[in-house]
């Protein structure tokens, strides 16, 4: 089923064709988010983590960046692909040039 997930201060809602789920990543402050392969979504809390809901709707945290992140983006692949530091260096090269606050995940 697909949903839309929106950035808030407290969290991701998510809504669907049934109407308002409950909210996801629930007292984060939620400032990004940004399509992932596989139906997944990537998403930017508390400023300096990076979060991924898989297909099934599961977050789990991808890493702590040390760097207050303004917006995320998925170019393929996964980060394992990448080394630690250059995950971080792309992370702040797309900081202040992409913000999305709302996403639509495929089903």
């Amino acid at each position: 089923m697909n949903a839309i997930l929106v950035a808030t201060g407290s969290g991701c809602r998510v809504f669907s064709a049934t109407g308002e789920g409950p909210t996801e990543l629930a007292g984060r402050l939620v400032s990004a988010l940004a399509p992932d392969i596989g139906g997944a979504c990537l998403a930017v809390g508390d400023k300096e983590e990076i979060w991924r809901r898989g297909g099934n709707g599961a977050w789990f945290k991808v890493a702590t960046t040390g760097i207050w992140l303004q917006a995320i983006a998925s170019v393929g692949g996964t980060r394992e692909d990448f080394p630690d530091s250059l995950f971080r260096f792309c992370c702040k090269s797309f900081a202040s040039r992409l913000c999305r606050p709302a996403i639509i995940c495929p089903p």
